[in-house]
């Protein structure tokens, strides 16, 4: 048995879900997308220990019980993907790149996150003269753009992506999906 709880000591008004060998772990995770997606932004503490917490207990399922998830769960943790919290973000790509071969059906969502990532760097990039001196210096390598790692690296293990030619770095791997 699987005991969940997000609870007071977060601030978060009680998801406890309890997982037995007769309840489907769908069900929680439904639950908790529900939750991720009620919370505010503000404070930051609650949104993100949500969406840690369906991380880690998407990781704590056997291989078996991520692979059987319904077709409806993994689209849920895929709405995620567009959310405002980049961490929200962030746990809901690698979330789906641990359940594996069934998430393919959000490759979709990914690259939409993907493009969108990466027009938020450009963007911040035009924004920000500072930024634009590291662009060609390789300190963008270093500095990195978390976004764009953390999809690159869900794309890859879902077995969709496959590096190119030059885009030797974490975050530029699956540009050529999106271009």
């Amino acid at each position: 048995m699987v005991v969940i709880l997000l609870g007071s000591s977060f601030g978060i008004s009680g998801i406890q879900a309890e997982i037995s060998g007769r309840q489907d772990p769908g069900v929680t995770i439904q639950t908790m997308v529900a939750k991720i997606k009620t919370l505010p932004l503000e404070p930051y503490g609650d949104v993100f220990q949500a969406s840690t917490s369906l991380l880690e207990f998407v990781r704590s399922l056997d291989r078996a019980d991520r692979e059987a998830l319904d077709p409806e769960v993994i689209d849920e943790i895929a709405s995620l993907v567009d959310r405002e919290d980049i961490r929200v973000r962030s746990d809901a790509e690698s979330a789906l790149a641990d359940i594996g071969p069934p998430a393919l059906r959000a490759v979709g969502a990914l690259l939409r996150a993907l493009r969108l990532a990466d027009e938020r760097y450009r963007r911040s990039l035009e924004a920000d003269e500072h930024m634009r001196a590291f662009v060609g210096s390789g300190w963008n390598i270093i500095l990195g753009q978390p976004e764009q790692v953390t999809i690159n690296d869900a794309l890859m293990r879902l077995g969709v992506c496959v590096p190119q030619g030059n885009a030797a770095t974490a975050y530029n791997v699956c540009d050529y999906l999106i271009r």
